[in-house]
């Protein structure tokens, strides 16, 4: 088929277009007859545009010359193609139908298939958007636009970059040296929701105490789009690191929803924002009234301490914070919390001054960091400098009291989610919550972190398990590697019971605090890569004390993964997995799709000689949330881990003896030599040193002394 349908003439505006002519014409090298009718009259469509030629018409292994001339209002235009026609069939490209309208704010997925003719087919794939639309974008803004390679079966279209209610024509080619097959399809964006506003009153209110309404409306679309689904959201005006938060979520033809708002300081100002999207997902925004002006709302802080907090016996009186989130929609319960958590983990007396000076208050006695010195019940810890007041020393009791209270607050967390319909709301409304019960990374305690890593990796499966959307922007991302990093930093300060043991640090012994930190990340990245087709790039987060890489690849794929260095490390890890011969033959049918997953993260431990340590895992990508990874041993071709050589600064360690490469042993919790061996070293333009480690199976490796 030879298809000239989309000839236009550029010099007519539409008003009086004169129609265009096609005239089609086929010839042979050196004169040779062209088997077919020469003018091709037969074969054409109706306006001629298109050219349909029956099988078997052509001579095998000969080149046969199309010239097309089109002509408007006495002008013409020629156009040939040269074709070879070969033995055998070219491959079969076909792409998946779209049947529902596309949705612009959503990642698209076009999935293609090819069919060879022979298993010693040689091509190669290119996708291509033939209208150039994509293309002008993004040399014009310079953004990103696609998700995956343009080589691949499927492509991946990134959300946010097709336009609303325009036509889109994508085609994918197998190329040889033969020729081209291609497959094309062609859609038409949805249009979202316009025209709406949004409203919330009162202006002003306290943390946990105000309730607030919100209601939108006058939102117009098409009537084979409805019903709309509606989802507000609060984001903190001036803070540029601020992501809209959810407030929650209805649907209908018209909402209206009561709650209350969270807030760690007076004088908060949030701007209200609803998000409306119809049944096909296309979604609109405003955070306008009917008068144009933007929904601001100024929030103080919730004076719990006062209320609630006993100075005498540090602790909640009983019978009144907690007891008040029985009655709580899941919303406000997880607000409610938030405001006694942020009264725990107390604010500066002055926020206007870079170090608070008089803080003579009750509330300061909430603002301590505890140190080293602080290691048993009596002792009584040196204030951060710059404080003074008589409540400027914080018992040990009271850090007690306060990690029982928050234990109590997550236990009513989880049983609030146990009541819920599970959404990306209210899974986001639950993590961001159990990041901000740990309170400062001195006060983390090692029950109640295993606890709220337990239940945040009980998050990320219902995400799996429950078909929810997980992008990579998501305020639950962003807060999960707040609590990550959180308690890698606190792993790495000193007990507050004196020891000699430098692996150990305020939430237990280092390493297997790490076992902790990498089943959680791992779920994490599984429950991002959910809505991911094999081949997609791979997701990339970092923070000071983490870095996490996430891939879902096809088995058969060499995959070199370059981690991002965290902080104080000149380079990343860098990681070599030849996937193809990680798995037995019999194995690779049932695991022909997996999930890698890695994750560096920033611990030194008693006699490490670098801060990374590299935890690799990999996931049949078609298991459930619970799958454990897959386990492989006695790799035939190693995996190899590249680690840079960067000595702890307090670390009494010394280059006598060459680094050495170590895997950690779960069964026997400790670090182990068994089937890792320190291959070579390498030296970087900038002085310095690489080590490359090869590994028969996959676990977590450090570089040891």
């Amino acid at each position: 088929m030879l298809d000239a349908s989309h000839s236009h003439d550029e010099d007519f505006d539409g008003i009086g277009l004169p129609p265009l002519v096609f005239s089609w014409k086929c010839s042979r090298a050196g004169g040779l007859y062209c088997n077919v009718d020469p003018s091709l009259f037969a074969y054409a469509s109706n306006d001629g545009s298109i050219l349909t030629i029956p099988p078997r018409m052509f001579v095998s292994n000969a080149q046969y010359r199309f010239t097309l001339t089109v002509t408007s209002g006495g002008r013409n235009a020629v156009e040939t193609v040269d074709i070879w026609f070969v033995d055998g069939a070219l491959p079969q490209v076909n792409i998946l139908e779209i049947t529902e309208k596309i949705n612009p704010s959503s990642k698209l997925v076009l999935h293609g298939s090819i069919l060879p003719t022979s298993p010693k087919s040689d091509f190669h794939l290119q996708w291509k958007e033939t209208t150039r639309i994509l293309d002008k974008s993004a040399g014009q803004f310079g953004r990103k636009v696609y998700g995956s390679p343009l080589d691949r079966a499927s492509l991946v279209i990134l959300p946010n970059i097709l336009s609303s209610g325009r036509s889109y024509t994508f085609r994918l080619s197998a190329v040889s040296n033969f020729g081209e097959t291609f497959a094309e399809i062609s859609f038409i964006v949805n249009k979202p929701p316009t025209s709406g506003y949004i409203e919330t009153n009162p202006s002003a209110g306290m943390a946990g105490l105000t309730v607030f309404s919100t209601h939108t409306g006058s939102w117009v679309d098409d009537s084979e789009d409805l019903p709309f689904h509606y989802s507000f959201f609060y984001t903190e005006v001036g803070s540029n690191a601020s992501a809209p938060h959810y407030i929650s979520e209805s649907s209908g033809y018209s909402s209206r929803i009561r709650h209350m708002l969270p807030s760690t300081r007076n004088g908060t100002v949030y701007e209200i924002r609803v998000v409306v999207s119809d049944a096909f997902g296309a979604s609109g925004t405003t955070s306008k009234t009917r008068h144009g002006m933007p929904v601001l709302i100024t929030m103080d802080a919730m004076q719990i301490f006062e209320q609630f907090w006993d100075t005498q016996s540090p602790g909640y009186k009983e019978g009144s914070a907690l007891e008040l989130t029985n009655r709580l929609s899941h919303t406000d319960m997880t607000f409610y919390i938030l405001a006694l958590s942020s009264a725990m983990n107390g604010v500066s007396c002055d926020d206007t001054d870079s170090i608070p000076r008089k803080c003579n208050t009750e509330r300061v006695s909430m603002s301590r960091f505890l140190d080293k010195s602080c290691d048993d019940n009596t002792t009584r810890c040196p204030c951060e400098d710059g404080w003074d007041g008589p409540k400027c020393n914080m018992l040990s009791l009271e850090l007690h009291k306060k990690t029982i209270y928050r234990q109590r607050m997550l236990q009513i967390l989880k049983s609030g989610f146990a009541r819920s319909l599970p959404s990306i709301s209210v899974v986001e409304q639950q993590v961001v919550t159990t990041a901000a019960l740990l309170g400062s990374v001195y006060e983390v305690n090692v029950g109640l972190a295993s606890e709220a890593l337990d239940h945040v990796g009980y998050l990320f499966e219902t995400i799996v398990d429950e078909s929810l959307a997980l992008t990579a922007n998501n305020v639950i991302v962003s807060a999960s590697l707040d609590l990550l990093t959180s308690i890698t930093k606190s792993a790495k300060l000193h007990p507050r019971v004196a020891t000699n043991e430098t692996g150990v640090g305020r939430v237990g012994t280092r390493s297997a605090v790490g076992e902790h930190i990498v089943a959680t990340a791992s779920r994490l990245s599984r429950a991002l890569l959910r809505m991911n087709s094999p081949g997609e790039f791979p997701v990339v987060q970092r923070t000071d004390e983490l870095s996490l890489w996430a891939m879902r690849e096809q088995i058969k794929t060499v995959l070199d993964i370059h981690i991002l260095p965290t902080k104080g490390e000149m380079n990343g890890p860098h990681i070599f997995i030849k996937a193809g011969t990680i798995l037995l033959e019999e194995e690779k049918e049932n695991h022909a799709v997996v999930d890698v997953c890695v994750l560096s993260y920033n611990m030194h431990f008693d006699g490490s000689m670098s801060p990374s340590i590299v935890s690799i895992e990999i996931f049949d990508a078609n298991g459930d949330a619970q799958a454990r990874p897959l386990t492989l041993e006695s790799l035939e071709v190693p995996v190899k881990i590249s680690l840079p050589l960067t000595p702890s600064p307090s670390a009494n360690v010394t280059l006598e003896r060459s680094p050495i490469c170590r895997f950690w042993n779960a069964t026997s919790s400790r670090w182990s030599m068994s089937g890792v061996f320190t291959s070579k070293m390498l030296l970087t333009d900038k002085g310095q040193q690489i080590f490359e480690c090869e590994s028969t199976h996959l676990s977590q490796f450090a570089l040891t002394q």
